[in-house]
């Protein structure tokens, strides 16, 4: 196997992993921030 593609596959590897990880974190923030709307919302 040629070294070069092997480091470039490795390459997009990390790189989507990071994106889904990116994505992940992103959702449950959101997730977070709805729910605490959700709250400040709702009549004591």
């Amino acid at each position: 196997m040629n070294p070069v593609q092997s480091s470039d596959y490795q390459d997009t590897e990390s790189h989507s992993s990071l994106l889904v990880q990116n994505y992940l974190k992103n959702n449950c923030l959101m997730r977070k921030e709805n729910f605490k709307r959700r709250k400040k919302n709702e009549p004591v």
